[in-house]
Formats: structure tokens, C-alpha cells, sequence
């Protein structure tokens, strides 16, 4: 038997339900509402309209400056003629894409000494390409100041540098195998799976709820999972707790008799520690989402709910990555390889894994601009249906 769930109701504001989202209430002239999303067909459009609202006037020219490179590269991609070179000008695009929202975010605003913060480490050229692997470098204070682009990207979604958790503290750079990244990335996982003869890591989320008490001024939230997901897969409750990340700061509790909709076997956790507020849980409610988001990662669809989430069953000592940099730096190693190996990439799209890579290039870019158009806007973006 497990602990009975702690007492509290579906939170809402002002009668209206809140949905769970990374962003779910804006700050208005007197207090949090309900944050609705945007539908955009071009995540451009939304980003260009975020940098002009938030980024200090001096330096708003550079942010949209990086942000129409990053737009043009992005559109000779997508050039029929383009092939080899497309994970290249991709990459370009999101380099850009970070630079836009590194200076609207006020945390860089010169480039002149910037670097990627990646080096690519390929295998001996006999080897499989599989066996490569990526350097990350932190930002360092100097004269003159190094600026490593990807770490900011880090940094923003993290919280913290990219030597936070570091095994070798003494190390000025972390280490990530292809093999450690590549099942990271949502989209296309089943093709790595089945390629790799692996089971699947990506465990789907039936229900996320947002609950609060309001006697004690409390509010937390809660995960539903359909056993079924994590055992068709071999995963004991155990090793999907401790592989999610789900094993600290998260509690199993029992369903009610009067809670059970239908007769799926389910699995409910919610946060140990609930967050206090003064007046009105929404005062609070952004801050507790981003320090568990990291645990999530999404899928966006055009049909509702437009937001599908998952979590992820990591390998023994694996570096997690947040879902959005996972993406970044797997395009930046299939830049390297078509830049400097380019033999080597046709190697890849016609190999065992060529599915896999082939629906990356193909589809990832959008989905990851619009994951980045949701930062800018600090607001869900997603793509309008076409009726």
C-alpha cells in the first residue's frame, strides 16, 4: 500500500481550469492570469515579435540581425538542390537562433570572441561514426573573455554551467558519447530502437495535474502513467522510478475508489514538498513548473491537447541532457561530420541508422524552432491547424 494523496483540488483561477504547461500564467498589472498559447504557422514571426518586445533598444539590431541570419539559413535548407550541406546550414540556423536569445535574454550581448562550445571527436575513419563523441565547454571568465554559445543555451534551461555535476570537477569540458545522446532525441526514437535492437526509452505521460489546498497555501502538482507504458518494455517500477529521475523529490500514491475512470492499471506520483504562497497560488505556480521541467520532455501536434509529454528512462551514469539542447548539439556533430568528413555522412543516412538520421534533418528543425519560439515568448507556441 502506498500513502493516500494529499489533500487538495484541481487548481483553477478565477473558475477557469489550469492547464499544465512550462508557462502556464503571465503576470498582469495586478496579479497572475491564465496564459493562453499562441497558434503560429512560422515560429518566426513570434520570435521576431518577442525580441522587439523584450531586448534593451541598444542592442535589439544585433538580436534581430542574428535572428534573420539564422532565418535565411534556416530557408536554404529547405532548398530542393540542398542535401549534403543541409545538417550544416541547420546548425548555423540554431547557433543564431541562441545568439538571438542569448542578447534578448541580457545575458551576452558581444560575439566578436564567441565560440560554438562544442568540438566534435570523431572516431578513426575505419571506425563506425557511432563511436564519436562531443566536448561541451563552459563559459570562463578571461581577458579577452571566451563566450562558448552552447553553454548559455545550457545555462538558461539548466540553471546552472555545464560543470554543475561534472564527475571530474577538474576538467574544463564534459564528454557526451554519440551513443549516450542519440537515444535522448524524442523524435525518431522508435527508429533508434529499432535499429539499435533497443527498447524504448521515452515513457508517455497519461495525465499531469496542477492541485493546491487553499487552507494551508499550498499547491504541487501530479504525473498519471499507464503501467503498461513502462512494463511492455521490461521496466520494473523501480528501474522506471530511478531511470526518470522520478525517485527524489516525487512520492507514489494510492488512487481513491472514486477516482477510477476505467479499469487501465495506473501509477500517480506527486511532488513530496508542496510550494507555499501568499494570496494566489499563480503568484508561484511558473516558478515550481521550471524547477521540475527538466524531467519532461514534448512532442508538439496540431490537434489537442498540442502538447504530448513524456519522460525518460536513462542509462546507468548517462549525462541527461535538457530536450532542447540534446537537439542542438546532435545537429552540431552532423554539421562537423558533413563539414569535415562529408563521405562519412553519406555513410550515415545509407547505414543501419539512416532512418533514424534522415527523420531528424527532415523534421526536427521545425519542432525545435517552435520549442524555441515558446522560450522567446516564454508562452506554449504551436503550429496552427490548417481547417
Amino acid at each position: 500500500m502506498y500513502p493516500q494523496p494529499r489533500a487538495g483540488t484541481e487548481l483553477d483561477i478565477r473558475n477557469r481550469p489550469v492547464e499544465f504547461s512550462y508557462w502556464p500564467t503571465r503576470r498582469g498589472d495586478r496579479r497572475h492570469g491564465i496564459q493562453s498559447r499562441i497558434f503560429a504557422s512560422d515560429p518566426w514571426t513570434v520570435i521576431e515579435a518577442a525580441i522587439r518586445n523584450r531586448t534593451n533598444q541598444t542592442y535589439q539590431p544585433r538580436a534581430l540581425s542574428a535572428l534573420e541570419q539564422a532565418n535565411d539559413f534556416f530557408n536554404a535548407s529547405l532548398l530542393g538542390t540542398v542535401r549534403a550541406a543541409r545538417p550544416l546550414l541547420l546548425y548555423y540556423c540554431f547557433m543564431n537562433v541562441v545568439k538571438a536569445f542569448t542578447i534578448m535574454m541580457g545575458r551576452e550581448t558581444e560575439f566578436d570572441n564567441s565560440h560554438h562550445g562544442l568540438s566534435s571527436d570523431f572516431p578513426q575513419r575505419h571506425a563506425n561514426m557511432l563511436s564519436g563523441s562531443l566536448k561541451c565547454f563552459p563559459n570562463q571568465a578571461g581577458n579577452p573573455r571566451r563566450v562558448n554559445v552552447y553553454d548559455f543555451l545550457h545555462e538558461h534551461l539548466t540553471g546552472h554551467s555545464l560543470n554543475h555535476g561534472n564527475p571530474n570537477q577538474n576538467s574544463q569540458q564534459r564528454v557526451i558519447g554519440l551513443r549516450e545522446l542519440i537515444p535522448q532525441i524524442l523524435l525518431g526514437h522508435r527508429l533508434w530502437t529499432s535499429a539499435a535492437s533497443r527498447k524504448e526509452r521515452f515513457i508517455e505521460i497519461d495525465k499531469i495535474k496542477l492541485l493546491d489546498h487553499r487552507d494551508t497555501n499550498e499547491c504541487w502538482m501530479t504525473l498519471e502513467f499507464l503501467t503498461s507504458e513502462f512494463t511492455r518494455h521490461g521496466y520494473t517500477h523501480k528501474t522506471f522510478f530511478e531511470g526518470a529521475g522520478l525517485d527524489v523529490g516525487w512520492v507514489r500514491t494510492e488512487f481513491l475508489p472514486n477516482e477510477r475512470v476505467d479499469e487501465k492499471a495506473r501509477l500517480r506520483i506527486e511532488l513530496s514538498n508542496p510550494v507555499n504562497y501568499g494570496h494566489r497560488p499563480s503568484d508561484v505556480l511558473n516558478n515550481m513548473i521550471a524547477s521540475h521541467r527538466h524531467c519532461f520532455w514534448r512532442s508538439i501536434t496540431t490537434q489537442k491537447p498540442f502538447r504530448k509529454y513524456y519522460v525518460y528512462v536513462a542509462g546507468n551514469n548517462d549525462w541527461v541532457l535538457p530536450q532542447v539542447c540534446s537537439v542542438y548539439m546532435l545537429m552540431f556533430y552532423l554539421g562537423s561530420v558533413t563539414r569535415y568528413r562529408p563521405e562519412q555522412f553519406d555513410t550515415l543516412a545509407q547505414g543501419k541508422y539512416g532512418s533514424f538520421f534522415q527523420e531528424f534533418i527532415e523534421n526536427q528543425p521545425r519542432q525545435w524552432l517552435y520549442m524555441m519560439a515558446s522560450e522567446f515568448a516564454e508562452q506554449e507556441v504551436t503550429h496552427a491547424a490548417v481547417v
